[in-house]
């Protein structure tokens, strides 16, 4: 029986990039975690989705980051009950949902162009 044999030229090099791609890619992301923040701030709007009366709640929004980690909130002490609602009859306007659908498709944006780009310069290292 015969047999045939192929060799994939520039192999050494998809692995070696292959190696060098989580150094790569975690930079770009966190970028774009950073990138975020902005984002969600310009979807955070008075009376759209958060309620208004004297705009502390809208006023005490904080972004912060960690590592590949990214949390938008509140932090005025009531915002739970705005959001939650009470047992004594406020009711629940749950904002921080209507906030992040506002901006999902940005934030998607951002992560695909990231994932683009580390791609490309995972590819631009070997010679396939």
């Amino acid at each position: 029986m015969s047999s045939y044999n192929v060799q994939i030229e520039g192999m050494k090099e998809l692995i070696k990039a292959m190696d060098e791609a989580p150094s790569i890619i975690k930079p770009l992301l966190q970028s774009a975690v950073v990138a975020s923040g902005a984002i969600f701030a310009s979807k955070t709007l008075k009376d759209d989705p958060i309620p208004w009366r004297t705009g502390n709640l809208l006023l005490s929004f904080r972004f912060t980051t960690g590592d590949l980690l990214a949390k938008w909130y509140p932090t005025a002490y009531y915002a739970i009950f705005v959001h939650d609602g009470t047992s004594r009859g406020l009711k629940a306007n749950p904002f921080m949902p209507k906030v992040g659908e506002k901006a999902k498709e940005n934030i998607n944006s951002l992560f695909r162009d990231a994932t683009r780009k580390a791609t490309q310069k995972i590819s631009g290292r070997t010679s396939i």
